[in-house]
């Protein structure tokens, strides 16, 4: 053993410098190989700059393109005498509407739409379309041909007084029920009205609204740190993990009291500071995005004369509610709603299209379309 130490002492003796000018040659070859690699990493950065703005240019030049394109299309679309916009709108209000497993869908959304309307009216509860429904009403006079969901929005006491509604008044509660999911990928908590079915697929986005007192950058900045902060504070709990792992929780799952004392925290700070507001006053600035929602960066706010009074106007084949200047709103969501839309052949299934091959869940839905009692008979 002793014989086998000291060969490979002898042998690391040997890679080992001779003299000092071993070790500077040493040195001096280190030296270079560093000079290479930093010239090699110049080289590399410059290359890397040089294709990102190929790729900028190249997106431009994409964006240029379609709008040239755009353009040409509508000047031949357009009839005589009639502007371009009127030609955008007849070319929307005339689009086919869906079929199959989509069309389904939209069916059995809009007819839970058309009951949640008037169980809003009955009990004078607000509520308006929102985002791509709003969309929907103000460009298609119905459903978006590809979209498969209903957006509302409402103001946080009146979502309190309808989950109430639903909990205490047995025959709602035995058609209908409201279910609040927790998100953990985005830390956001979202209610959902559904039929009471659970064959049924068909669902209600309702998005929580609080009211603004006022607004300017500082109070905008604030209620992103805010919000920043909440889903910081969630991402660290001890629980968020498993919560990740299991996905969407509903209300009454595992950890989700521990999550809602959470989201009433930052509310209640939020509330502390007077950015939000239970209630509106002469002097309420507007209403904006709750908190729970869920975009940090994003602020959808809306004005008071902008929002309110609230208006009715054509959804489908019955009336819903919408904000007082439907189309400020939207633009300050979308921009220009009569561009054609970059998502029409890809946008996001909210239920599987696979799912509404089950004859079970078509039945379902066309039982629940079937018994609504406020469709026009």
């Amino acid at each position: 053993m002793a014989s086998v130490f000291r060969r490979l002492f002898r042998g690391l003796i040997d890679r080992c410098p001779s003299s000092k000018r071993s070790i500077r040659d040493l040195r001096a070859q280190v030296g270079d190989l560093q000079t290479r690699l930093t010239r090699m990493q110049e080289i590399l950065d410059g290359q890397l700059i040089h294709i990102l703005e190929n790729q900028r240019m190249l997106h431009v030049d994409m964006l240029t393109n379609r709008e040239h394109s755009s353009l040409l299309g509508w000047s031949n679309y357009r009839r005589e005498n009639e502007s371009d916009l009127d030609a955008r709108k007849r070319f929307y209000y005339s689009l086919p509407k869906a079929t199959g497993s989509v069309r389904l869908i939209q069916r059995g959304c809009a007819s839970l739409l058309n009951e949640f309307a008037e169980i809003a009216r009955e009990h004078n509860l607000q509520y308006w379309a929102d985002f791509g429904t709003l969309l929907g009403v103000v460009r298609h006079r119905g459903f978006i041909p590809w979209d498969d969901d209903v957006d509302l929005g409402m103001i946080r006491e009146d979502i309190d007084t309808l989950l109430n509604l639903l909990k205490n008044d047995e025959k709602l509660s035995k058609r209908y029920r409201a279910v609040l999911v927790f998100d953990p990928y985005v830390c956001c908590r979202q209610l959902r009205l559904r039929y009471k079915n659970p064959e049924n697929p068909s669902f209600i986005d309702i998005f929580f609204y609080d009211y603004l007192p006022e607004y300017n950058e500082q109070i905008r900045r604030r209620f992103i740190d805010i919000r920043k902060t909440l889903q910081d504070d969630l991402r660290s709990q001890p629980f968020y993990d498993e919560w990740l792992k299991g996905g969407y929780r509903e209300d009454g799952a595992k950890f989700t009291s521990e999550i809602e004392s959470i989201f009433t925290k930052y509310r209640e700070i939020a509330q502390k500071e007077n950015i939000i507001s239970k209630s509106s006053t002469n002097e309420t600035y507007g209403v904006i995005y709750g908190i729970d929602n869920v975009d940090a960066e994003s602020i959808y706010m809306v004005s008071c004369k902008n929002m309110f009074p609230l208006k009715q106007d054509q959804f489908e084949d019955f009336s819903v509610c919408v904000p007082n200047d439907a189309q400020k709103v939207l633009y300050s969501y979308y921009g220009n709603i009569y561009q054609l839309p970059a998502d029409m052949f890809s946008h996001f299934q909210h239920v599987s299209r696979d799912c509404l091959e089950n004859q079970c869940i078509i039945n379902a839905i066309e039982e629940d379309i079937a018994t609504n009692p406020y469709a026009a008979k």
